[in-house]
């Protein structure tokens, strides 16, 4: 019966296991039961048998991508001083962090951000997003107070929890280290009441990227017309919906002339991200910006859950990004070319210029609270933005 016992959870444990690698490696959607028993080394009946069917698998792996990431803050904690009370200390710890967790943890980073795509979904899975927010937010806040900063903890938390986000992609690695502690740097400087400037290798990135920008070819009618059917999909139901018939019956188009347009996914999927990013970031040229284009710094409550569809959508396109050698295009602009509308919302708060990097940390900052938020109302969205956004203002706006 001991013998037995343990058979039974050491297939658990590889099928969970299995779980986690092929989160970082394919994606949930991507995911099917035949593909985990191959890597596990078990029958596919053993998923049935053990967890019931892939939905209470995914569950139990969510549960265990917590479980290790509770160990893994646990950790990282023992080996800093129970108070250091300098606050230079802060930034390079949080690089320290960051870099850890998407270098060394990878494959929990990416199982984590799986976990909240689904979650903005799929409420089953906002349990898991509500314990993970407090493990994170008391872990920042842990380390703040240890650097004489206990203050900054739950702005810090929702801060990194978008910079880590955006540290997955991997564009060049010794100037992307480099650019994540100048960012650091820049936000605490923040928590101690100034603005901050952009560091050398955040200008070469964000100049490098501009200059190596893609210039995708434009689209007639009916190529636009099919790569915003297929952002649509991205955005409602996430890369698994990504397929040239759903994208022809999205379209009203036939499946050969989607075919004949976009020969294979890979193209489509180029053409979608394309389309979610022009949605989302307007030209850097135009001084107008619309309510959901700013996200989180709207100065209208949203309705309906958050985030936004062409918001997740974005989730999908980073995520993909960090995983997908085929995306590598959109690797250095997701990083270093972003916050372009959030320094438009950011310079008009306070009424003067804001630099590059001003706009990048208030379009981090952005994207974690999104993240904290994900499946609140829309009242307590806005309420808690509108408040979080009063702290920021003055804190910098002095």
């Amino acid at each position: 019966m001991q013998l037995a016992n343990e058979d039974a959870l050491a297939k658990n444990d590889r099928l969970v296991g299995a779980m986690i690698d092929s989160l970082e490696t394919e994606g949930h959607a991507a995911v099917s039961a035949r593909s985990l028993a191959l890597t596990a080394g078990t029958p596919v009946s053993s998923i049935y048998y053990h967890f019931g069917n892939l939905e209470q698998l995914s569950h139990a792996t969510f549960r265990e991508i917590l479980a290790r990431t509770a160990r893994w803050m646990q950790d990282q904690l023992t080996q800093l001083p129970i108070k250091n009370a300098d606050p230079r200390a802060l930034a390079p710890v949080m690089a320290a962090v960051i870099d850890d967790w998407c270098t060394d943890q990878r494959a929990l980073a990416f199982g984590w951000r799986e976990c909240q795509l689904l979650a903005g979904r799929n409420p089953a899975y906002l349990i898991y997003c509500r314990e993970w927010t407090e493990l994170w937010s008391h872990f920042w806040r842990d380390i703040c107070a240890r650097c004489g900063m206990a203050d900054a903890g739950t702005l810090t938390a929702q801060y990194c929890e978008g910079e880590s986000l955006l540290h997955l992609i991997r564009w060049r690695r010794a100037i992307d280290r480099a650019c994540l502690t100048e960012s650091c740097e820049g936000w605490v400087r923040w928590m101690h009441g100034s603005l901050a400037a952009e560091g050398p290798w955040r200008r070469f990135a964000r100049e490098e990227a501009e200059r190596t920008r893609p210039q995708t070819q434009p689209l007639d009618a009916a190529g636009e017309a099919i790569a915003y059917a297929a952002a649509d999909l991205v955005a409602e139901g996430g890369l698994g919906n990504l397929t040239h018939r759903a994208v022809a019956a999205r379209a009203d188009v036939t499946l050969g002339f989607v075919s004949y347009k976009f020969r294979t996914r890979d193209a489509l999927l180029r053409a979608a991200f394309d389309a979610i990013y022009r949605r989302v970031v307007p030209p850097e040229s135009s001084t107008a910006w619309q309510p959901h284009q700013a996200g989180l710094w709207s100065d209208q409550p949203h309705d309906g859950e958050a985030p936004e569809p062409m918001l997740r959508a974005i989730d999908d396109m980073i995520v993909a990004a960090a995983r997908d050698s085929n995306l590598a295009i959109f690797a250095s602009q997701l990083r270093y070319l972003r916050g372009q509308t959030s320094g438009r919302v950011l310079a008009a708060k306070l009424e003067r210029p804001v630099s590059p990097l001003d706009a990048a940390l208030f379009s981090s900052l952005g994207m974690g609270q999104a993240r904290a938020l994900i499946g609140t109302s829309a009242a307590e969205q806005y309420r808690t933005r509108e408040e979080n956004l009063d702290i920021i203002l003055e804190r910098i706006g002095g």
